[in-house]
């Protein structure tokens, strides 16, 4: 996989702008075009204003009208976006326990893998890509998964490890699983996984609650990037299941979602 083309769509919010420098030197350092889009709704904007939007990175400039999500998914599809690279945003007392609409809706339809930075106050700047953890869970997507992860990581110059995560060993206090036994069988997962998928990789296998194991992880590997995986059929639910929905809001590093 080449990755060509990113779409980033901005609102001029602090998170937004992290999020195009973010996404313009990933596209820098992979090869890939860039093309910045700003959706106007009515009464809420002016228009003209992404000309003057970090003029200092060379990228295409699409100004769209009507409803944001399906503007963003619709240009992903006219430019045969190889990813889109977006800002999370959540609202009020609530904020860090919700994804922004428009990044929701984008990660439960969009057809090509997305990007999202970090859902918390800090945002990581990048400072190139020393590794790369991919997370799977070890079900039929997950070849493609790990296939990104290595295509991605070539592409990066970086190392890629895999990781699978079992659940905690006790409920309530009581062991209901023979960890041993099972760390075991998803190695041996782990293992064919990667060598179907052609890849290169560092393989874990390890238990806990999914996103502070995952966290702890990134941290270990001082990984500057998470792969995780959709559903590869939307369905009336879309892609995006309830595990990747807090695994991305709560994530210490920047998410692609394939």
């Amino acid at each position: 996989m080449a990755l060509r083309r990113i779409l980033l769509p901005v609102d001029f919010s602090e998170a937004s702008e992290h999020a195009a420098r973010y996404g313009a030197a990933l596209a820098d350092r992979c090869g890939a075009s860039l093309t910045f889009c700003h959706v106007l709704t009515p009464g809420h904007d002016e228009p003209y204003r992404l000309t003057g939007f970090l003029p200092e990175i060379t990228a295409g400039r699409v100004e769209l009208h009507g409803d944001p999500a399906h503007e963003i998914l619709a240009q992903a599809g006219l430019l045969q976006a190889g990813l889109i690279a977006m800002a999370t945003h959540g609202h009020g007392a609530f904020r860090r326990f919700l994804l922004g609409s428009v990044a929701a809706k984008v990660l439960h339809d969009a057809p090509c893998p997305v990007l999202t930075t970090t859902h918390g106050e800090e945002k990581p700047a990048f400072d190139g890509m020393g590794a790369i953890l991919c997370a799977v869970d070890l079900g039929p997507a997950s070849e493609a998964v790990i296939r990104f992860a290595g295509d991605l990581a070539k592409s990066l110059g970086a190392e890629v490890s895999v990781i699978h995560v079992l659940p905690p060993e006790t409920l309530g206090g009581v062991s209901y699983y023979d960890p041993e036994k099972w760390i075991g069988v998803s190695a041996s997962k782990l293992r064919q996984l990667c060598a179907d998928a052609n890849v290169e990789a560092h393989m874990m296998v390890r238990t806990g609650h999914l996103a502070a194991v995952l966290n702890a992880a990134a941290a270990e590997l001082r990984a500057g990037l998470l792969v995780i995986g959709r559903h590869p059929d939307g369905g009336v639910v879309g892609r995006l299941r309830d595990q990747a929905y807090t695994v991305i809001r709560e994530s210490s590093v920047p998410v692609v979602s394939v």
